[in-house]
């Protein structure tokens, strides 16, 4: 696995950018993911994959350890969805 820091080093080494300079759009980058997220807006990334905010409806379940039945709320669900491109790439 790539921490952000390996990341953050090939991509400077990649584009020719310090890492000072690469460190800094990597944040903005996270930090306008995370708008989109927070605001319910999808993001498609072109041939990469696509961040898509979800709406999960309201269910019943039960607790594992007791068998009680519990109501469990609807919530917002955050995917990614993986583009042809991308996938391609991995095999």
């Amino acid at each position: 696995m790539v921490n952000k820091q390996e990341f953050i080093s090939k991509v400077a080494e990649k584009s020719g950018f310090t890492k000072v300079d690469t460190k800094a759009f990597v944040n903005a980058m996270e930090s306008v993911i995370f708008d989109c997220v927070k605001e319910h807006e999808d993001l498609k990334l072109t041939n990469g994959m696509t961040v898509v905010v979800k709406d999960v409806a309201a269910r019943t379940g039960r607790n594992p350890m007791t068998g009680e039945t519990i109501e469990i709320p609807a919530k917002k669900k955050v995917s990614v969805k993986i583009g042809k491109a991308l996938k391609e790439a991995a095999n």
